[in-house]
């Protein structure tokens, strides 16, 4: 019964970070959605300003808008690498409890 309730709680584990996995995708999702909105931005902010000071604004955005993206990439990719690593190790100790399981039966039936 003891390993059936700590398999249970590994299942509630890897459903745990599935689910995290499944908010990261979601994030990622939205985050592609604002990075058009914020290319359609700063493109409009390059044709109003015109002349080299209003480039030189609108090129500056461009750059740190490129270097956010880039870092938040980054962020999620490396959330989901934990989160599908985690949900594996878990798959692992479920499957060890399950052979004590087995072991405990095979005991008992003999």
């Amino acid at each position: 019964q003891q390993l059936e309730r700590q398999k249970q709680a590994m299942e509630d584990e890897i459903y745990q970070w599935k689910q995290r996995r499944y908010q990261l995708e979601d994030i990622e999702s939205d985050l592609a959605r604002l990075q058009l909105v914020e290319q359609e931005l700063v493109m409009l902010s390059t044709d109003a300003w015109s002349g080299n000071y209003g480039q030189s604004i609108a090129g500056n955005m461009e750059v740190q808008q490129q270097e956010q993206q880039r870092i938040l990439k980054k962020e999620i990719y490396t959330l989901k690498e934990v989160a599908i690593q985690q949900e594996s190790n878990t798959k692992k100790s479920i499957m060890q409890v399950e052979k004590e399981q087995q072991t405990l039966r095979r005991k008992v039936y003999q």
